[in-house]
């Protein structure tokens, strides 16, 4: 072959080569542009890998073209060519609509740096050989090969790249077909939505009106039927009140009616009420005085009889007006409070300390079972219509045969000053038994200078009545009924006191008889027996007058037994003594004592129905005693034996 010819094909195959590696050069930064803009189209990483493949077998080719023989200069100096300008690369499609849901950027492989344009190597025109003119044309049937394969790659490449950037036209108009109805959705989605709310708005207005219509309804209503209500309430009211008032009215008429039935009615209870009372007075002023003693009869004879253990066979004394055991005491027909323990009169009135009944005056209508104190401080006071039992008193005594030491109504001192201005009015006094433990030393006993008045009083089962104060006693009973081991015995005792005060004894029963255990001897050598009938010796203090008037007297060794320089005055005193046919004789023994008294042993002295002595006491009606003096003045006059109203000499 000519060598201009082997250069000029020379020259023709490296131009190729050039445009070839120009081509697949630029296709690789288009491709690179590409896959920098559009990572995310299908195909883009298989284009990017084609271009890199076709950029390695280019530099295979320039290789094996380089080293497989030596260089070949050529004729002359060619031109250089410029590097064919790369493709731009193709933006993407830019959409008007952006992405629902635009997805987070993927990171893309930085492209390979651009292909440096190849400079010819200036070859040395050499000789060719048959070989290597084949071996050329060979080879330029492998370029041509190639150059027809990266035609064909570059027409796939190039057809490829239109699918992709009409499947990208696709996309992006199915993009914005999307979008717009995404958009049309959100938008309809938003209409559905205000609709909706508009509806439901206008529901709830409308819901609203109907509530506010049917509240107001329903207030109009209410109000409709408050007003009907209290039209009906204020007709039921009117109703109601002219109900009330006619009502009212007829209370108040049938009031005014009742009343005065009522007061017609009283006033006929009243009068016979009245008249009742009248009729019932007149009979207990009868009863009273049928019961009552009456003026003590001074023309009577053989009033006197022996009134027992108890006192209670009085019968004959009291039909003659003296005092006996039915007409003293509680009156008749009075209710009594039963009660117990002791009672304390002081400044501020009476208490029963068991009880706490208290009571700042009088102490009436009770039936007390217990004992009364008396202090000194304590103001006067009435004690009537009243029963007093003291019980169990004298346990330790009688266990100790010793006398008796308690007193049912007992008045305390302060020195020698006792309280003063007391009335007993128609009480029973005294214990419940003649002898022991449930007996009593004295009903009242008032051993200080304390003045108290008796009157209508009973002494039942007590030694008798103390007033060494002084005082007055008024139908008073006593029979002395007590038995006490070494006692003396006195039924009115007066041992005088500071100031001496004056004794007077009205109409009363007072006596001192015999009892069983007349000699009996105590612990202490004294022995029982009775002093007298009214007792006085000047032994607490001085002692006043005597006044003995209208009474029944009987027993006692002396029945009046008076020491002292005062005064002593007996009028109208009946005494009692037996007959001399039937009187107890004296041929019984005689009893050692500190009173010689002689009974009709071995049978107890009781008397023969008029008396229980011949003189009235044992040893006399009368004796001024000795040792403390004698009394200055003596009346003695119209006294009288029971039994024959005979004279009665001092």
């Amino acid at each position: 072959m000519p060598k201009f010819l082997t250069r000029s094909l020379f020259a023709a195959l490296l131009v190729l080569s050039l445009f070839a590696a120009s081509s697949a050069f630029g296709a690789a930064r288009s491709h690179s542009g590409k896959a920098r803009a559009g990572a995310d189209r299908p195909g883009a990483g298989s284009h990017y890998r084609a271009s890199h493949a076709h950029k390695a077998a280019h530099q295979s080719h320039r290789r094996r073209t380089t080293h497989s023989r030596p260089p070949v200069t050529p004729p002359s100096p060619l031109k250089q060519i410029s590097p064919v300008e790369p493709t731009p690369a193709i933006t993407p499609f830019e959409t008007t609509t952006p992405p629902v849901n635009p997805a987070p950027p993927v990171e893309t492989t930085p492209p390979s740096a651009p292909v440096e344009p190849v400079t010819p190597t200036p070859t040395t025109p050499v000789e060719t050989t048959p070989q290597e003119v084949k071996a050329q044309e060979e080879k330029a049937r492998e370029v041509k090969a190639q150059e027809e394969k990266a035609a064909e790659e570059k027409k796939a490449g190039e057809e490829k790249r239109a699918a992709e950037e009409k499947k990208a036209a696709e996309e992006k108009k199915a993009a914005e077909v999307k979008a717009q109805e995404e958009k049309k959705a959100a938008e309809e989605k938003k209409a559905a939505e205000e609709k909706k709310a508009a509806e439901v708005k206008a529901q709830e207005e409308k819901k609203t009106a109907e509530e506010k219509k049917a509240a107001e309804e329903k207030k109009a209503a209410e109000e409709k039927k408050a007003a009907e209500v209290k039209a009906q309430e204020e007709k039921k009211a009117a109703e109601e009140k002219k109900a009330a008032e006619e009502k009212k009215a007829a209370e108040v008429k049938a009031k005014e009616e009742k009343k005065a039935a009522e007061e017609k009615k009283a006033a006929e209870e009243k009068k016979t009420a009245e008249e009742k009372a009248k009729e019932e007075k007149a009979r207990e002023e009868k009863a009273k005085e049928e019961k009552a003693p009456q003026n003590p009869s001074l023309t009577a004879k053989e009033c006197w009889e022996e009134p027992g253990k108890a006192g209670e066979n009085t019968a004959k004394i009291e039909a003659c007006g003296y005092p006996g055991f039915n007409n003293t005491g509680v009156e008749a027909d009075q209710s009594l409070t039963s009660e117990e323990g002791t009672v304390v009169f002081t400044a501020g009135g009476w208490e029963n300390t068991a009880t706490h009944a208290k009571g700042s005056g009088n102490y009436e209508d009770r039936r007390l079972k217990g004992e009364i104190k008396i202090n000194a401080n304590a103001k006067p006071a009435t004690l009537k219509n009243d029963e007093i039992f003291t019980e169990a008193k004298c346990k330790r005594e009688t266990k100790e045969n010793e006398p008796c030491s308690s007193n049912s109504i007992d008045f305390e001192a302060s020195g020698d000053i006792a309280a003063s201005g007391f009335v007993f009015s128609h009480i029973r006094v005294g214990g419940t038994e003649i002898k022991g433990e449930n007996s009593v030393q004295n009903c009242i006993n008032d051993r200080y200078s304390g003045t108290w008045t008796g009157e209508y009083l009973k002494c039942i089962y007590g030694g008798g009545l103390v007033l060494n104060g002084g005082g007055e006693l008024n139908h008073v009973y006593c029979p002395n009924d007590q038995e006490e081991t070494g006692e003396h015995y006195e039924c009115v005792e007066d041992e005088g006191g500071t100031p001496a005060q004056p004794l007077k004894v009205y109409d009363s029963t007072v006596f001192n008889g015999p009892t069983e255990n007349w000699g009996e001897t105590d612990a202490g050598g004294s022995s029982a027996g009775a002093t007298a009938a009214a007792f006085r010796q000047p032994f607490a203090g001085e002692v006043g007058e005597w006044v003995f008037e209208g009474d029944l007297m009987a027993g006692g060794a002396y029945t009046i037994y008076a020491e002292g320089e005062a005064p002593v005055v007996v009028k109208d005193v009946r005494f009692a003594r037996c007959s001399e046919r039937t009187c107890p004789k004296t041929s019984g023994a005689e009893l050692d004592g500190d009173h010689k008294q002689l009974i009709n042993a071995p049978t107890l002295n009781i008397g023969d129905g008029h008396g229980w002595w011949e003189s009235s006491g044992l040893y006399g009606v009368w004796s001024n005693g000795s040792g403390h003096g004698v009394a200055k003045s003596i009346v003695w006059e119209g006294n009288f034996w029971d039994d024959n109203l005979g004279t009665v000499a001092k």
